[in-house]
């Protein structure tokens, strides 16, 4: 690739919005690649911080790597974005499961099955 098409290539990347981040991460994520993924998710993030979706995803991608700290970390900040988001509490309970913490993970678990009735009665669905 020339620099003129690096160049062009740069300055569309530079302009895309914070919902065509996320579509990129998502298809990073898809596709197994999380260290892309994690990188376009944090633009998104950097363009609208007020995300619990983006928050989420990210978590997810940094617990297929295995950095559960850090997915932990998302989970936190996607559930304090949006304290009803029942798949919040799932990603953040595997992540505690996988660092040997079962009864935080339950108490996460429980928390999820408890979001996502509350959500169902209300006749919205279950946001899981």
């Amino acid at each position: 690739m020339d620099w003129r098409t690096l160049n062009q290539y740069n300055k569309e990347l530079n302009g895309l919005s914070a919902i065509d981040w996320f579509k990129n991460g998502y298809a990073f994520q898809k596709a197994g690649n999380y260290k892309q993924a994690i990188e376009a998710y944090s633009r998104a993030i950097e363009l609208d911080p007020n995300d619990a979706w983006v928050y989420f995803n990210r978590g997810v991608a940094y617990d297929n790597l295995g950095d559960h700290r850090q997915a932990i970390r998302d989970y936190d900040r996607a559930i304090e974005l949006d304290p009803k988001y029942a798949w919040a509490y799932v990603g953040r309970g595997n992540a505690y499961f996988h660092r040997g913490d079962d009864e935080q993970a339950i108490r996460d678990y429980d928390r999820a099955i408890s979001e996502g009735r509350r959500k169902s009665e209300a006749g919205g669905g279950v946001k899981l």
